[in-house]
């Protein structure tokens, strides 16, 4: 595949997946083995199986997602994407530290996501993002980590 077509790929992943919550065009993506990385999970989602389970759950929690890429490069074997997610939360959202109702809370945040290809297939996937920038907008971050020294 060329690299237009593997960014391609990707925009269906977050436009139909992501923003879409279309779970049914997994197997079109993904490899049936595929890693995903994520910087708030402890361990890696391990095939497209396990991928679907964890987006579900995302899913039940988050009403709305828009996708905004910022950047995007493409190659021959791989993505990477500059973006920012705005979410609009259905209920309770789990956090790095903990749950947190978030009924109606519209957040957004900064991520770079990087893909690895094989034969017109996301075989993994590295995903980090502002996690900060999320517990702040959530308030669930002491008021006095983000005062000015002044106020200190």
């Amino acid at each position: 595949m060329t690299s237009t077509d593997n960014v391609r790929l990707v925009e269906r992943y977050f436009y139909e997946v992501i923003d879409g919550h279309d779970l049914s065009v997994l197997p079109e993506l993904f490899d049936p083995k595929c890693l995903i990385h994520r910087a708030d999970l402890p361990e890696p989602i391990v095939g497209y199986e396990h991928l679907d389970g964890f987006l579900r759950l995302t899913h039940q929690a988050i009403e709305r997602t828009a996708t905004t890429f910022l950047h995007v490069i493409g190659s021959k074997t791989g993505v990477a994407v500059h973006l920012r997610h705005d979410v609009k939360f259905r209920e309770w959202v789990l956090t790095p530290i903990g749950p947190c109702h978030a009924k109606g809370r519209e957040v957004s945040w900064l991520a770079i996501a990087m893909f690895e290809l094989r034969d017109g297939l996301i075989v993994e996937e590295r995903v980090v993002r502002d996690e900060l920038s999320i517990l702040k907008q959530l308030d669930m971050l002491p008021a006095e980590w983000f005062a000015s020294r002044e106020e200190r």
